[in-house]
């Protein structure tokens, strides 16, 4: 549920609120899809010697990468220019990227490594629709907070749409905070 929502509400507070245009926001989101692209092979790597603390680790790497990207946004917003705020934004989404590369990997293999050959498709056809239907919660709830908060920007639209997006990750690290505690 956390994973979806958090690039969208990205590009809604870059494009939206800030002003970018979508290959700005596109190049921002980068960080964090740069770390996925890092993190998830060597999380895969790791997962035979360190087994589910690699996916807890993931989780926490995902979850402080998030939270400091929601509060860059929302202190950053109206305060600094536009610019900046995408500058200060790539450390943590990067390391957002980072953890949930390293929860994706390990989270397939865990799930399915005591399934037997027989039961194979229908553990892994399980599995993918559970993570799509947690991907279409998460996206909902985590987009339909961001629209609340960001539905009446007032004077300050950059600041409304920081504030917004510190919500809506908010909700994002609620979830990660619920998968941390069910691992």
């Amino acid at each position: 549920c956390a994973y979806t929502g958090t690039p969208l509400v990205l590009a809604l507070f870059l494009q939206g609120g800030l002003g970018y245009t979508p290959l700005q926001s596109g190049l921002t989101a980068s960080a964090f899809a740069i770390g996925v692209t890092v993190a998830a092979p060597i999380a895969g790597r790791m997962l035979p010697r360190f087994g589910a603390r690699v996916l807890l680790a993931g989780l926490v790497l995902f979850t402080v990468g998030v939270a400091a990207a929601g509060l860059a946004g929302a202190l950053a917003a109206g305060r600094v220019w536009a610019g900046g705020v995408a500058l200060l934004l790539v450390v943590p989404l990067l390391v957002a990227g980072a953890g949930g590369g390293s929860v994706i990997t390990p989270n397939q293999a865990l799930s399915l490594s005591e399934v037997d050959v027989a039961g194979g498709s229908t553990a892994g056809g399980t599995l993918q629709t559970a993570q799509r239907i947690g991907n279409a919660i998460g996206a909902a709830v985590i987009s339909a907070v961001f629209y609340a908060a960001s539905r009446s920007p007032g004077p300050n639209r950059e600041a409304t749409y920081g504030h917004a997006y510190g919500l809506a990750l908010g909700v994002s690290v609620v979830f990660a905070l619920a998968a941390i505690g069910l691992a």
